[in-house]
């Protein structure tokens, strides 16, 4: 520790399919830690995606060009994006 997380929201509804292939796409990617998503009933939804440092995300996404239009035509037409520091992580993951 500590790692980066990019971390989207979306107030656009969005389907499953997207999400999935969203993640199966970043699991390619050197720097990537893993995943922690959560949709409303109605679709909108936040994501925090881990990574190694600042340098995979922008990996990452120089490398992602062609599914991130396709994303935003299709899925996320309204969305942010934060970056975050993690310093520290705590909880009961097992419960």
């Amino acid at each position: 520790m500590p790692y980066i997380s990019r971390t989207p929201t979306s107030t656009t509804p969005s389907s499953s399919r997207c999400l999935g292939a969203w993640c199966n796409a970043l699991q390619t990617y050197d720097g990537y830690l893993g995943i922690e998503a959560a949709r409303n009933s109605d679709g909108t939804g936040v994501a925090a995606v881990y990574w190694k440092g600042v340098a995979s995300i922008e990996a990452w996404a120089h490398g992602h060009q062609v599914g991130k239009r396709k994303g935003r035509d299709i899925c996320y037409s309204h969305y942010m994006i934060r970056i975050c520091k993690v310093e520290r992580a705590f909880g009961r993951p097992d419960r």
